[in-house]
């Protein structure tokens, strides 16, 4: 059997580069959480802290229907151009207003824009630093690394050579700090925004052709997996036109697999600091 999470980063229109007349965020939201509901899918909401404060009753909708609520910065900052004293004000802000909406504190962080992201050197010294400050501040997950590139790809780069490149690290691994291991959860399929682009919200659709190659890439990724396996959305982009149905296409190709879908907070009970029963690279040679 494998693990499943479902990531969604929920930034509205903190994250969304178009303007509010053509972002029918709620509208989306509302599909993307009625797909999840007629599958019984749980996910993991990546939420920016301003979203939270602008919309509770939304937030907390997602909370009662079982869903996961998480970090994603207060308004979508960029942490790499923050310091230390600045991240841990936008991580308390944001954790203060969720947790005034849904009654308890977020234990897992998704930096804004991949900015954490382990696999890029830039500003190394600082992103240790950030894992400190989870650590410190009592936060037990975070999902940053990741090796595919965050805007839209050809598809002709995701061949066995590049998988093979970065297996080594494909599962939950534990972050080693002074005082602590957090678990961070890398990205082991591409956002859809990098398969798809940043289409306008209400007046475009995706032609079928991408969709199924958007389709056929999630699908290599999870056959390749081990023990564990992820997905990663926003909200606006797959819940919108004609997107909807690439999460119920790939959704209804899980369910006919062996798996059980966990949250990202529930894995951290299972990979514990002496074993972790997921640490399964993927299978490249299948």
């Amino acid at each position: 059997m494998k693990f499943v999470t479902v990531f969604f980063d929920l930034e509205g229109k903190y994250g969304c580069p178009f303007t509010i007349s053509e972002f029918h965020f709620k509208l989306a939201l509302q599909n993307t959480l009625k797909i999840l509901d007629e599958h019984e899918v749980k996910g993991t909401f990546n939420t920016c802290g301003k979203l939270a404060n602008d919309l509770p009753a939304l937030i907390k909708d997602i909370h009662n229907r079982g869903h996961e609520i998480a970090s994603h910065g207060y308004a979508h900052e960029n942490f790499l151009s923050r310091s230390p004293e600045e991240l841990i004000g936008i991580l308390r802000k944001t954790e203060s207003v969720i947790q005034n909406v849904i009654g308890e504190k977020p234990i897992g962080v998704r930096a804004p824009g991949l900015s954490m992201n382990l696999c890029s050197s830039k500003k190394m010294k600082l992103k240790k630093t950030f894992y400190s400050i989870l650590e410190k501040m009592g936060y037990r997950w975070a999902s940053n690394y990741c090796v595919w590139p965050v805007f839209k790809m050809p598809h002709k780069i995701l061949t066995e050579t590049f998988l093979l490149k970065f297996s080594y690290q494909l599962y939950p691994f534990r972050i080693r700090t002074k005082k602590g291991l957090p678990l961070e959860i890398p990205l082991l399929s591409p956002l859809e925004s990098s398969l798809l682009g940043l289409p306008r919200p209400i007046t475009s659709e995706t032609a079928k052709s991408q969709l199924d190659v958007a389709f056929k890439v999630l699908r290599s990724c999870f056959d390749k997996s081990g023990m564990y396996f992820n997905l990663n959305f926003h909200p606006w982009v797959i819940g919108s036109g004609n997107r909807l149905a690439l999460l119920e296409q790939i959704v209804n190709h899980l369910q006919s697999q062996d798996i059980k879908y966990i949250l990202a907070r529930d894995l951290v009970k299972i990979s514990s600091r002496d074993a972790n029963p997921l640490k399964r690279k993927m299978r490249i040679n299948d």
